[in-house]
């Protein structure tokens, strides 16, 4: 079944959305990592030791585990305080440590540093638990997570069972409407940046391109819009592929395309592996959902169909209230009989929960990022 819309754009438009898949920045990139966890654990300790001497405390000393993943700017390592190691499966503190270190200069670690601190009264995105800096490496300290990310899930766990779809979602959707409200632009939801805690929810994180809007960003007729080119692409609503402005919509196509993920099992518009084609997918073509899986969910799909409207003034998540009156309300939460203040307290239960043998067991991260 084909739906959303077919929208024929013009020539300029056409040169303008390929134009933007040329220039390799959405290619997927291979970064090699620049320094080993334990460089980053050694620099962590010295600065934590020469603050604890200026002030006169007992250091604290970090151990590295291992590194759990890999991005563009670094490693992730999960850590554990060295006091903590001997002590029983309650007392272990484990952390995620972000090492960047392929920046020319610190403006994105300052950048999401600064969103961290603004998003701290968020349920449902990673918090901040301390920031470091030593030479050209930039350190971000982070809750672990051993649930592991969404699209491990999607990979291993797919179909995800019903309750657990609208969960994930309505958890991602109250995220990025205090993101929103914080005059935050997400800018990268993808599965790979849903991660899943030891209860079963989920937590945001990687907001090293988001981007905080100010009065430099209000048009004249009072929204607050943007530029930007950064991005996943299956992810990437059309107007960011086109380069024109836009504002929290694009956010909204990308739940659009993460719920079709959950549903479906695989992301709308990939049509082939050449970006370029992909890239014309998104701007061009309505997406396609099997029918089998359509007849059970059509709830779903109708979300999915007003999340994906390429139109960004018809799109769910353009409008002011559009998160109060039609995303809380859409009839795939009411289908569920979604308790909304029970989800903003975490007091629904997900279906599918960590089974840990420890406080800080790797297994539901990919095998090629533990090291």
């Amino acid at each position: 079944m084909r739906m959303g819309e077919s929208i024929p754009i013009s020539e300029q438009q056409e040169m303008e959305a390929v134009s933007c898949c040329s220039d390799n920045e959405f290619d997927e990139q291979v970064v090699e990592e620049e320094k080993e966890c334990e460089l980053a654990i050694n620099i962590l300790n010295s600065v934590v030791a020469e603050m604890s001497s200026r002030n006169n405390v007992p250091p604290l000393t970090y151990s590295a585990i291992s590194t759990i993943g890999q991005g563009t700017f670094g490693s992730v390592c999960l850590c554990q305080r060295q006091d903590d190691i001997q002590g029983t499966q309650g007392q272990y503190w484990a952390q995620r440590l972000v090492l960047k270190t392929s920046m020319k200069d610190n403006s994105q670690y300052e950048r999401e540093k600064r969103i961290l601190n603004i998003l701290k009264g968020s349920s449902f995105t990673t918090q901040c638990l301390g920031c470091f800096q030593s030479g050209n490496l930039d350190i971000i300290v982070l809750p672990f997570y051993p649930g592991g990310d969404l699209y491990t899930h999607l990979n291993e766990r797919w179909p995800l069972p019903g309750p657990d779809v609208v969960l994930y979602c309505a958890e991602i959707g109250t995220a990025l409407h205090y993101m929103h409200e914080q005059n935050v632009i997400y800018l990268d939801l993808k599965a790979e940046n849903v991660l899943i805690t030891q209860t079963g929810h989920v937590r945001l994180v990687d907001f090293g391109i988001s981007v905080v809007l100010d009065e430099s960003n209000l048009t004249p007729q009072g929204r607050f819009e943007v530029v930007s080119e950064a991005g996943t692409l299956p992810y990437c609503a059309p107007e960011i592929l086109k380069r024109q402005s836009h504002s929290f919509e694009s956010d909204w196509w990308s739940l659009g395309v993460l719920l079709f993920e959950m549903l479906v099992g695989y992301a709308p518009f990939m049509t082939s592996d050449d970006p370029q084609d992909i890239c014309q997918s998104i701007c061009n073509l309505p997406f396609e959902v099997p029918d089998d899986v359509y007849q059970d969910n059509v709830a779903e799909f109708h979300l999915v169909e007003i999340l994906l409207k390429k139109h960004q003034r018809l799109r769910l998540g353009y409008n002011d209230g559009d998160f109060e009156y039609g995303f809380k309300q859409h009839e795939f939460f009411q289908k569920y009989d979604l308790n909304w203040d029970a989800l903003n307290e975490e007091e629904i239960s997900p279906s599918w929960v960590p089974d840990l043998e420890t406080a800080i067991d790797t297994k539901y991260f990919q095998p090629d990022e533990i090291q």
